[in-house]
């Protein structure tokens, strides 16, 4: 079966998203089926050039639609109009070569056409959802049209698909009574980035006692007029730096390293915060790092910190850290939200503690300095298992030739 993968994604290594549809393909190619990329936003790379317009990633056909990433107002206001206009005029010019459309978290208007234009042309469509977002994302939140449009799809369109890739069991059971498969992020084990050495553009981090991570992401927007604002966001970045702060005055030889936010962000995390002055220098704020880079923190750090808050956002989705952290053999110090527990244990590959305040998090960082090196190395090779047996998309082959066996 021919496969045509498309969404807000940019393959083949931009985000976390493009890591899930890489992995779910090679799922799909390990069962026999062609799978091509339509990427709404990236870049092609040079060597990724074949002949006549042809870019082949890991032996996969993609192409960049270009749908978002736009700079032009015009562009703007187009691409939140008609999502993925460029990639539906794509589709139809390609039709006769696909069976199958698989698309990434699409907006309420990308998924009344698709549903459309697959039910004319006879084509199985599949929908892989990764999130429901809160309101707070949307500009004038909750009073905002496009979070009532987001609700509408949710709720009613995607209803209609009857085809699922979903990665959570929340998910899963919103959308019950469909053909549905539950697949978290996944990885391969086998790539060279879980297993190789520190990249070449990469200077080698100095040994720590205690090295803790938190692989932020892209900064939430904050605002200095508000310290309520500093606790915007998934990660609880501000309570993360005050209970580590609480360590430093004990223990000489530790880091925190918040990835994905530079200096001049980490300003706005501590402003309010009184003691940081005095463990300035204990705190990294590297700024973005690529996705060829991530395994390297993560295999150089004791813990990687996965704090959020239980709402239905964080549950109904899944922590792609979660899955980088053990897949690079590095533990998670994680709270307990969504369907972690069906993938961590307790003191075993992660330390799971309930809640998500500044004492929770203080007395979890408390429990892991009293660890010594052997119980250290013990919780990484556990780790590095996890990754193995429950990440690896080797592992889902029997539940993906299931699903696909019965398409609707």
């Amino acid at each position: 079966m021919r496969f045509a993968y498309i969404g807000a994604f940019r393959f083949p290594c931009g985000d976390a998203a493009a890591s899930r549809v890489l992995n779910n393909g090679r799922l799909l190619r390990l069962l026999g089926h062609e799978v091509s990329y339509y990427s709404f936003g990236g870049y092609y790379r040079e060597e990724d050039f074949v002949k006549d317009n042809i870019y082949m990633f890991d032996m996969f056909t993609y192409r960049i639609t270009d749908d978002i990433d736009s700079h032009g107002l015009k562009e703007k206001i187009s691409h939140l109009l008609h999502p993925g206009r460029r990639c539906c005029l794509q589709l139809i010019s390609d039709i006769d070569s696909i069976d199958t459309i698989i698309v990434y978290n699409p907006s309420l208007y990308l998924n009344k056409w698709l549903i459309r234009f697959c039910q004319k042309n006879k084509k199985y469509l599949i929908l892989d959802r990764t999130e429901w977002f809160d309101s707070t994302e949307f500009p004038g939140g909750a009073i905002s049209p496009l979070y009532w449009l987001d609700l509408l799809n949710m709720r009613l369109v995607q209803k209609r698909i009857k085809n699922k890739i979903l990665i959570s069991s929340f998910l899963n059971n919103y959308y019950k009574g469909t053909n549905n498969i539950f697949i978290p992020p996944l990885i391969s084990i086998e790539d060279k980035k879980w297993n190789g050495d520190i990249p070449f553009c990469m200077k080698e981090l100095p040994q720590k006692d205690m090295r803790i991570i938190c692989l932020s992401g892209s900064p939430p927007r904050l605002k200095k007029t508000s310290s309520k604002n500093y606790k915007n966001g998934k990660d609880r970045i501000v309570d993360l730096l005050e209970a580590f702060g609480s360590l430093c005055d004990k223990y000489d030889n530790i880091e925190l390293i918040i990835a994905g936010v530079n200096e001049e962000q980490g300003k706005l995390f501590v402003a309010n915060n009184k003691n940081y002055q005095r463990y300035k220098s204990k705190i990294v704020f590297p700024g973005k790092i690529s996705q060829n880079a991530i395994p390297y923190y993560l295999k150089a750090s004791n813990f990687s910190a996965i704090i959020r808050k239980p709402t239905r956002k964080n549950n109904y989705g899944f922590p792609t850290k979660l899955t980088e952290s053990m897949a690079a053999g590095c533990p998670v110090l994680i709270n307990n939200f969504g369907d972690l527990t069906a993938f961590i244990d307790d003191d075993k590959n992660a330390i799971l503690f309930d809640g998500y305040s500044v004492d929770d998090i203080q007395e979890s960082l408390e429990k892991v300095m009293k660890y010594n090196i052997i119980k250290l190395e013990e919780m990484k090779l556990a780790a590095k298992e996890t990754g193995k047996i429950l990440f690896d998309y080797h592992s889902y082959v029997d539940n993906m030739r299931n699903f696909i066996n019965h398409l609707q």
